[in-house]
């Protein structure tokens, strides 16, 4: 990878920081979580991230979600933000009313209210950058802390409506990073801003909205899997590792270190559309392979540019926020691979959308993000969703 890792250790619990979260968060997520951390729970059990409404600590790595600010270059931070609503809506796809409205015996969140807390982080600093760019006064007041409103009242009930809304309060944190590059193409990210009464960066607040989104895929993986909506756990082996210095297709290795930047000896050519820090490994099935070869056409593994094919798991039943653990490494699974045109060669039609989730679930390559450090061989076992990792 092109990327950079960080040299950090992954920590456990967040320490607290000068940059405190306006007191709406805090209520937001104080009645959505539990007030400490200190424990890591077994998958299923609820996950939390703040802590007394403190603003995640951007320079640590965080250890359920795996977001590392470090990896995120200006333009991953810009392009990075239209990508978090979707990936939501993939992790909540095919629940039912019931499901999305669940809460624990402990009052826990609902899935609905985690996704409406990312809508509330997401038009908050929207109105932030936006006050920033235009330097319009009633905007930035409105963003002041004990006297924001959302731009929009929404019931957490409407949950597609709560996804539409937050997407558009990610395009304009995306049009407003935009701006700033016109405006500071050199000094963007550490452009200052207000969020809530603090001092920000326009950088440090785009980065953490991602975070925001990101662990709140994590959350509703967690709460999916204890409702019995996930995967089922089951077990299977790694059939290939494929590397590249750019491009497809990617070329069998026997094994390959694994780090939150993805795979040693792999990269991307276009860092528009591929290798941003949320797609760091690319996931795929063997059986998917097999069933296209089936079909007639002339794919084999890692030809569409996945880094590890699959053998023996259950395919389908994974979504973004299920957990996977290949080798000694666990994964998060943030999004389906959307394929391009460099695909088409492997079709007989050139239909490289054959394998488009939207078209055709369970063809899908997937996203994942390694939360920790680790090695991956051929004919390493493949668990997904471990008991402990």
């Amino acid at each position: 990878m092109t990327r950079r890792p960080s040299a950090r250790r992954v920590a456990s619990v967040p320490s607290r920081r000068k940059n405190q979260m306006p007191r709406q968060f805090v209520r937001m997520q104080r009645a959505m979580h539990s007030a400490n951390r200190s424990e890591r729970p077994a998958p299923g059990g609820e996950m939390t991230l703040w802590k007394t409404g403190a603003m995640k600590d951007l320079d640590d790595r965080c250890a359920d979600c795996g977001f590392d600010q470090e990896l995120y270059s200006t333009s991953d931070t810009r392009t990075s933000q239209h990508t978090i609503a979707p990936i939501l809506g993939a992790a909540i796809e095919g629940l039912s009313d019931e499901m999305l409205h669940h809460t624990g015996s402990d009052q826990s969140a609902s899935i609905a209210q985690t996704v409406a807390g990312v809508h509330d982080a997401a038009s908050h600093i929207a109105a932030a950058l936006k006050a920033a760019a235009i330097g319009d006064a009633a905007v930035g007041a409105a963003t002041q802390s004990g006297n924001h409103e959302p731009a929009m009242k929404l019931d957490a009930a409407d949950v597609a409506a709560t996804l539409a809304a937050t997407s558009a309060a990610f395009d304009t944190i995306q049009e407003m990073l935009s701006i700033f590059e016109t405006m500071a193409p050199d000094q963007q990210q550490n452009l200052s801003t207000t969020v809530g009464d603090k001092d920000t960066t326009v950088g440090q607040a785009a980065r953490h909205v991602l975070h925001v989104g990101m662990h709140a895929l994590f959350d509703v993986g967690r709460q999916r899997h204890a409702l019995g909506a996930g995967a089922p756990t089951e077990q299977g082996t790694v059939a290939q590792i494929s590397v590249s210095a750019g491009g497809v297709p990617k070329l069998p290795v026997p094994t390959a270190s694994v780090c939150a930047a993805g795979l040693s000896g792999d990269s991307q050519n276009d860092r528009r559309h591929h290798g941003r820090p949320l797609q760091a490994v690319c996931l795929w099935s063997a059986e998917v392979i097999a069933a296209l070869r089936d079909e007639g056409h002339p794919i084999a593994a890692g030809n569409v540019g996945e880094n590890i094919t699959v053998a023996g798991i259950n395919w389908p039943s994974l979504q973004p926020g299920s957990l996977i653990q290949i080798g000694n490494v666990p994964m998060l699974i943030t999004a389906h691979a959307i394929p391009c045109a460099k695909n088409a060669q492997w079709f007989t039609d050139r239909e490289f959308n054959r394998i488009l989730h939207d078209r055709a679930p369970g063809f899908s390559r997937l996203y994942a993000v390694p939360l920790r450090r680790g090695n991956v061989a051929t004919g390493d076992p493949v668990i997904v969703e471990p008991l402990t990792y």
